[in-house]
């Protein structure tokens, strides 16, 4: 692992003038996979099969951000969700009725947002999130929900989220919120 994201401190300099997002590349999962484990904790970071499961659910709507190298900068997983509540923490998603093809969606459920320690501050989160309110709002996908953990809402108020009541989120941790965008 640290090899892995000690190629990554160069991120910086490699950059793009504009990050380059696309769809997950295989080769993509063990760096994923290394940014999760860096960005939570209190058993927050999944199985990567399970993760791999959101993609092969919506590969549409699960992008990762590269530099110039093809380093993975950071990643959003996000699928369609057609449910109030979300799913749980390393659930398999995969044969829940709730999921439905992108075309079908109504809703759109942010899994994870993460970005590698070495990119953070350089508009990778906010490059991932608008390519995703684009993708969203291109499948005429009417609402966005996630869970936000780690004390991240007021990161996603700044996109128009807002904190619902809810108490479908305990396998988040104590302090997670569902929040809904509706576009």
């Amino acid at each position: 692992m640290s090899d892995q994201l000690s190629n990554n401190s160069m991120t910086q300099n490699n950059l793009s003038e504009e990050p380059q997002i696309v769809e997950i590349p295989e080769q993509a999962w063990s760096q994923i996979e290394q940014i999760q484990e860096v960005a939570y904790r209190d058993g927050l970071a999944e199985d990567i099969d399970i993760l791999k499961i959101k993609a092969d659910v919506s590969p549409e709507t699960c992008f990762v951000c590269l530099d110039d190298d093809e380093q993975v900068l950071g990643y959003v997983l996000a699928h369609p969700w057609e449910s109030d509540h979300p799913p749980c923490i390393n659930q398999d998603i995969s044969e829940r009725e709730e999921v439905v093809s992108a075309e079908d969606a109504s809703t759109l459920y942010i899994h994870d947002l993460a970005i590698s320690p070495e990119a953070r501050g350089e508009g990778v989160a906010q490059a991932l999130i608008e390519n995703l309110l684009d993708q969203a709002q291109s499948l005429d996908i009417n609402k966005i929900s996630l869970v936000a953990v780690q004390g991240m809402a007021g990161f996603w108020s700044k996109y128009g989220f807002k904190s619902i009541k809810s108490n479908s989120t305990k396998s988040y941790g104590d302090d997670a919120q569902f929040m809904v965008n509706q576009l």
